[in-house]
């Protein structure tokens, strides 16, 4: 009996909604009734009654029409949070429920957004795993240039990583940095400290993209951002052969990070304190410049 009663259920608010209507356009009219039993109804005045009447059965019919939709609108969100998926909805009514709620950003997307193609496994073949056990919480693309002595021409793709500490210490740093080769997976700087206060949380990783060496810029919570520039060397290794005591010497590649300059968001003229919103590195030929924005509104310029 459950799934004939839930319609029901869900169709009991405008009904209700419909009677009270009705009654009120009932209420409003009884006067006009008896005076029309009594004195008889003339064509234009019984022309101008229909009409009223109309016009207040159209006002319903909109307002039952705006629940109906509403009501459509919170069960596709309620389903759409119950299955994991995003419904798309209009610009507009998206932009009016997220000032209610944040969470409508995240299980729902803009109509004019709407994916051309959902076919995933048509477009993203998945090629490797970079950092199997790290626990990334940002992640960028870079462009290495590679040592002369490996022979390769032009650059090499790397990936950015922060990550936790394995071992947090109440002194120490909680979020450390790793450079990884996108081709091989093979790790070139692993478990770097960038330098933040102890308990700070790094929200910011950009990296430059015509600089040589690249930069890498992070911010953390407290405004402060610290900028080093990345190099990639070739060391010698020595491995040993399987099965053989025969031990033979090989160049591997390792990254350096150094650190280039460090700065921090002003406090406001009223001592209020800037939280970092948004940082930018803008590179015009041998000048390069960051661009942060904060919470209040500011943007500084480095």
């Amino acid at each position: 009996a459950m799934p004939a009663a839930a319609p029901l259920r869900a169709l009991l608010p405008l009904f209700l909604l419909s009677a009270a209507a009705a009654a009120s356009v009932d209420d409003g009219n009884v006067e006009d009734d008896a005076a029309a039993s009594s004195t008889g109804c003339l064509g234009a005045a019984c022309e101008a009654r229909l009409q009223g009447v109309l016009a207040k059965l159209d006002s319903v019919a909109k307002e039952i029409r705006g629940r109906r939709a509403t009501l459509t609108a919170l069960e596709e969100l309620r389903a759409s949070i119950l299955s994991g998926r995003r419904i798309e909805l209009p610009s507009a009514r998206r932009q009016h429920l997220e000032k209610g709620s944040s969470l409508i950003g995240r299980v729902s997307y803009d109509v004019r957004h709407r994916p051309i193609s959902t076919n995933a496994s048509r477009y993203f073949q998945g090629a490797r795993a970079v950092g199997k056990e790290s626990e990334v919480s940002l992640h960028t693309l870079l462009l290495l240039k590679p040592p002369s002595s490996f022979g390769q021409v032009g650059t090499m793709a790397a990936v950015v990583t922060v990550s936790p500490s394995p071992a947090p210490r109440p002194d120490g740093p909680s979020l450390l940095l790793s450079v990884f080769d996108a081709e091989s997976g093979a790790p070139l700087l692993e478990g770097f400290d960038p330098g933040h206060n102890p308990g700070r949380v790094i929200r910011h990783l950009v990296v430059s993209t015509a600089q040589d060496p690249p930069l890498v810029l992070t911010g953390d919570d407290s405004g402060r951002m610290r900028v080093h520039s990345l190099k990639v060397e070739a060391r010698p290794v020595d491995k040993a052969e399987e099965g053989t005591n025969v031990t033979r010497s090989s160049s591997q590649m390792f990254a350096m990070a150094n650190l280039t300059c460090a700065f921090k968001l002003p406090r406001s003229p009223i001592g209020e304190v800037r939280e970092l919103n948004t940082v930018l590195i803008v590179e015009k030929g041998t000048q390069t410049h960051f661009v942060a924005g904060d919470t209040r509104g500011g943007i500084s310029v480095y």
